[in-house]
This record gives C-alpha cells, structure tokens and sequence, in this order.
C-alpha cells in the first residue's frame, strides 16, 4: 500500500481506505488509486487483511479466521460416513489449520455440489478466502462454484473439472512399492482388480505403473489387469480361474470385494489379497498406507500459502502435490485409527492459543526475548533459546500464521546480506556445467532466486565439488547461514551425496536424487503426457507414438512411459509399440516410423529431433506431427507443452521457506511431490488430421 501511495502521491492510510470501498476519499482520488494498484499488481493479503478486519471489530488478534471444508454428498453430514478417510482428512486439515492460526468448518454444497453458488455467496459475505474439497462422491467430477472469489485446494483427482491445485496420494509410486513389496515376498503372478470409476479417480495412474512393471518381469509371470464396470455378481471368478493369480492387488480388501475375488478359491490355490488404499480397519491385510491425515494437513499448508500469495479462481498452472505411500504388512496397525474413527460433531472447533507472553512467563524472560529466540536471532545465547524452546514445548505453542506473515513482510526491508540463505545445490563435473547441461536449470535458478527475494530470503548456488568446500560442505553451508537446501537435477541418477541431512530443510527438482528421499519438486510429466493425448485426440489423430531416451525415462522414474501406456487404453488408441532410444539414431528412428506409420509422435526431450526428421525426408508437419513434453520456449513453433522453469524455481523456494517456518529440518519419512503442470503451446508442428 505503500508502493501505490508513492505512485499517486498519497498516504497508505488513504490506500486502505479506497480499497476497502470506503466513502470518505474522492471519486477522482479513488480511481487514480485503483489504476495504480492494477499497474503495479497489488493483491491484498488475506492474512494481513484478517489481522484487521478483526483489529477493527475489536476481537483479540488471536481470534481465528475460517476455512471451509466443502462437501458434496447427499446430506450435510454424509461425508462421516463415506468411509474413515473423510474423518481422518477433516481431522488433519483441523488440526493444522489450528497450528497456522486458522479455523476449519464444515459447508454443505448440496446434493452433488447444486447448491455450490449459493455456497459461494456465504464465503464472501463470511470472508472466507480459502476453501478446501475432500473427494466427491462416486460418480460426480465436477463442481460449480464461484471460483474467482475464493482459493480452492482439492483431495485427491476425483474433482476434474474445472482442474485446481491439489494433494494426492502418489498412486504412481504406491503401485511399484506394492508390486516390489510383493515379489521380495515371494509371490509371483501378481493381478490388479480395478473399477473403471476407482481406474478414473486415480487419473489412472495405478494402471499406468502397473503397466511399467509388466514390461520389467519375466512373460510367464505377467498376468493382465481385470478392469470391471462395477462389483455386481461373481465378475472375478473366471478371470481367476483363467490365469491363477499369486496374488491380487485391489482398491481396498473389505470384506465383500475379499469374498467375490475368493469365491470359489480352494486353499492352497486361493490368492493373496493386497490393498492399495489400506485403511486402519484393515490390519489382517498388507498394503498401501495413504496417510490422509497428512494428505489433509499438507493440503491445508497448500491452501494458506496460495492465499497468501494471492491466488485466487481457477489457476493457469495447476499444481499437485503428491504424497509417497507407506507399505504396511499385515498385522501391523502403526497410525492414527481410533482418533481418526473418533465421532466428529461438526461444531466449529476453538483451539487455545499459547502466546508469546505465555511462554516468557514459563522461560522467565521477556517477550520480545522469545520473539528473537524463536526466530534463531544471533542476538540471544544459546543456553536462553534452549530454555525458550523447552517452554514452548511444553506449553504447546504454535505460531499464529497469518500474524507470523504480517512480520515476515515487516523483516523483508532489511538489507539483503542480514537475510536468511537459500542454497542452489549442483554437483556437475564443472562448476557451471548445470548451466549447459539444460536451459531448464537456469530458470529453476531464476525462479527460485526471485521467490526468495519476495519472501524475505536470497539465494546462493553452491557447487558440491567446490575446492574451497575442504570435503567439509555441511559445515561451510552452515557458516554461510543456510537454511534450506535445493538440489538441482543430479549429472547421474545414482549419485551418492553425502552431507549433514539433519542440519537443513531439503528440497530437490525431479527424480535425479533418489537417495535419500526428499521432498521434491518437478513438471508434471503425467500431466503432459494426458494434456498432449487429448489435444492430438481431438485433432482426429489415433496413431500416436512415443519417443524418448532410455535416460529421460528413467529420470522421470518411468512416469512418460507408463503415462502412455495408460492413456492408450484410455483414448482406445492404436497400439503403436514405444521407442525407447539410447542415442538418437537416424537407422532407428526411421526404421520405427516406416514400420508403425504414426500420424503424430510424442517426444519428451530430443530437442532438435524434429529438425533431424526434416534432414531425413519427414514432412514435419506434413506427413508426420511432433509434439514436445518439454518445449523450451512458449510461443515458438514447435507445439507442445512449455515446462514453465521459472514457475517449478518459485515453487521450490516456497516448499523450502515453508519447511523452514514449520522446522521440518533432514529426511522426510513421507516425502511430497510438488508437480507443476505447464500450458499448452499451439505451435505449427501438428495439423488436424
């Protein structure tokens, strides 16, 4: 507000007054303000904004404003019952949007969302700015509301329409922990038994991997995947008897889907059933943990920092974060079930808040004391933060955050070298070689770099290999007061890095750093793939092929690949065999296209090939389309979807910065998948058929 009042040549307080719609300032003074603030791209805070709006109707800065946990079954309270995940999502998203200072509610949309306008206009008149969807209901895909108003993050894929940011369990990697878990077990012959609306509800990304591994074992071993239209009557009992499965992989191994797949089953013939979405009720079953709560909780991390970046309506760059699933054996009930199972009133839900006087009491010392403690100022000892720290503990303090974003943006005016540090982690053979390895890399940094700024940080790249580092690289890092760590995309996807993983946030970009596991961010690869299908489908295309290197698949842990595969039965596609390329060979590439005849081929990487295609004959667009998964600029000829560098760069200074506010420091036991999906580009490569 500041910025404007320079521009137009009055106060901030004059500021305030005209965007809150305010009479006492003049109609001409109002819209030079209002230009201004479109100019220069203001957006208001929510968090600040609730600071006042409750400043100014007199209630105690703690007072909590509220999100909404939106619903869409039949009654207002028919999410208890559809099973205990729902309980366990409110229970998550309830507990943390207490931690950030927030207060999450129940709101009825009606019967399959019919009431989602009216709902809308109840956000607005409470000023509610942040709006979180838990699964539809079977059968139901999209939703209308108001999406400009408010900020939406949804659970889950089953709300396709309109596409928003969104928290999934990452069924891709579920299914190959699954399989794996399985065969070191000994079972072999191991089936999958999926609905097409539960195929649907996972963006098919269950049979996508599933499909990666059939190529990855012996012929004899593979046995096809049974797709149903629903469970009615006895529909497994052939498809068993036919191929004698090990072991079936299911959605969820209750008791009726146990009953209809064993019908039938003589032991020692009978399969083993594995759940890919175990649930606490059952303990006598291996399978997939998919963490709910967490899914919720970190949905609702989402959530807020959207709001707080001003991200309103349905947004150009969708993202979703995935979560990795946990394998469980049977037997083994680890988790949260009966706080989880526990009844759920519905009341709007008042936690106490600990404050800062509260805690200086216990620790015997001022507020302003714990303030800078808690901060990590250099300006307090160590032995009084560690007092401050045990009080707070024990008092069960937690940062009020949208009061906690009001000081961060009060600490950004100071001088960039007094702000915390952000490190850009490469580890090529030469200390720029990640520069020229991709332009993608660069815009990682760039992004990064200018989020960080914004935020209150700066950014520094650190090379591994450095000289200077003396082997030493934690113990400089920290010297340099580092925080969080970025990891770009590794030269080798089997690099060994060692370092002090405790003492820093981590976030990597892509797949390139397998061990340990972290939280990562990356394009959305399956995204793209689906996205490029539907745009050649639509042109009447129905040969599509793929070609890629073995290296970009496996970078992208084999997500292109199994994309593909999935989306060929999806869009009933002609079943054109994949290219997989070590080198970019002429006898190759053209060998397989006089073969296969594709009316259009899908090309992650291979930059340049369709310039190649042209040297050996092929009339690009003419006579063959090219579409890229990874154009390197928007707007230019080649049609395809742009990776959007800068936007993944910003994305992961935002993890890392939230990571760093929540003290997650080393390796995560469950880590998240930030994928950015990327816009389409038009391009002249591909015509309609």
């Amino acid at each position: 507000m500041r910025d404007i009042g320079e521009a137009v040549g009055v106060t901030a307080s004059t500021v305030s007054l005209v965007l809150r719609g305010s009479t006492a300032v003049s109609e001409k003074t109002r819209q030079r303000v209002l230009r201004a603030a479109r100019d220069l791209g203001y957006r208001a805070d929510p968090y600040v904004s609730a600071l006042m709006v409750n400043r100014r109707k007199g209630k105690l800065p703690g007072a909590s404003p509220v999100l909404a946990f939106a619903t869409a079954f039949s009654t207002p309270d028919g999410w208890k019952s559809a099973g205990p995940d729902y309980l366990a999502y409110f229970e998550g998203a309830r507990a943390r949007a207490a931690q950030k200072g927030f207060r999450l509610e129940p709101f009825w949309l009606g019967p399959d969302g019919e009431r989602g306008r009216r709902a809308s206009g109840v956000f607005h008149a409470r000023n509610i700015n942040g709006v979180l969807l838990p699964p539809l209901p079977a059968g139901l895909a999209g939703l209308d509301l108001d999406w400009d108003f408010a900020t939406h993050v949804a659970l889950g894929f089953s709300l396709m329409n309109p596409s928003l940011n969104r928290v999934a369990c990452d069924h891709f990697q579920s299914m190959i922990l699954a399989l794996r878990e399985c065969r070191n077990q000994g079972l072999r012959r191991i089936g999958l038994v999926v609905t097409e609306i539960e195929n649907r509800r996972t963006d098919y990304r269950w049979t996508a991997a599933f499909f990666i591994e059939q190529r990855n074992i012996p012929p004899k071993e593979r046995v096809p995947p049974l797709f149903l239209k629903n469970w009615d009557g006895n529909p497994c009992s052939d498809w068993v008897a036919k191929h004698k499965p090990g072991a079936i992989l299911v959605a969820t191994a209750d008791a009726a889907v146990s009953g209809l797949i064993q019908a039938g089953c003589a032991e020692p013939d009978r399969p083993k059933l594995v759940s890919l979405r175990r649930g606490d009720g059952e303990d006598n079953v291996p399978g997939i943990h998919q963490a709910p709560a967490l899914l919720a909780a970190t949905a609702v991390d989402f959530l807020v920092g959207a709001m707080g970046r001003g991200e309103r309506g349905v947004p150009e760059h969708p993202n979703t974060i995935l979560i990795d699933g946990v394998w469980r054996d049977a037997g083994n009930s680890r988790g949260n079930g009966s706080r989880q199972r526990r009844a759920i009133t519905g009341q709007a839900f008042e936690e106490k808040r600990v404050t800062m006087k509260e805690v200086a009491a216990r620790a015997g010392v001022d507020p302003s004391t714990v303030s800078l403690a808690l901060r990590g100022s250099g300006a307090i000892s160590a032995a009084t933060k560690e007092r401050v720290s045990r009080a707070a503990g024990q008092l069960g303090y937690r940062k009020n955050h949208y009061i906690s974003r009001l000081m961060t943006i009060t600490r950004t005016g100071k001088s960039a070298a007094e702000r915390p540090v952000l490190g850009f982690v490469t580890a090529f053979p030469e200390r720029d070689g990640w520069r020229r390895e991709s332009p993608l890399f660069s815009q990682y940094f760039e992004g990064a770099r200018k989020r960080a700024v914004a935020m209150g940080f700066r950014v520094k790249e650190l090379w591994l290999r450095d000289p200077v580092w003396g082997g030493c690289f934690s113990r400089e890092a920290r010297k340099l007061r580092v925080r969080g760590l970025m990891f770009a995309p590794l030269p080798e996807t089997d690099m060994e890095i060692q370092l002090d993983w405790a003492d820093f946030c981590l976030v990597g970009f892509g797949f390139t750093l397998g061990r340990p596991a972290i939280h990562r961010v990356g394009h959305d690869n399956y995204s793209s793939m689906r996205r490029s299908v539907i745009e050649c489908h639509r042109l009447g295309h129905r040969r599509i092929g793929l070609i890629l290197t073995a290296k970009a698949n496996a970078k992208a842990q084999n997500r292109w690949l199994g994309a593909w595969l999935a989306l060929r039965r999806e869009f009933a596609l002609e079943a054109l065999p994949p290219l997989l390329l070590e080198t970019q060979r002429e006898d190759q590439v053209m060998g397989w296209i006089r073969r296969n005849r594709p009316d259009v081929v899908l090309v992650p990487g291979l930059h340049n090939l369709h310039e190649h295609l042209r040297e050996w004959g092929v009339r690009v667009p003419e006579e063959l389309g090219f579409v890229s998964l990874s154009c390197l600029e928007r707007g230019g000829w080649v049609t395809g979807i742009y990776q959007s560098g800068e936007w993944q760069g910003a994305r992961a200074a935002e993890m890392l910065a939230d990571l760093i506010e929540r003290g997650e420091y080393g390796i995560s036991s469950q880590p998240r998948t930030l994928m950015v999906d990327g816009p389409w580009n038009p391009g002249g490569s591909l015509l309609a058929k």
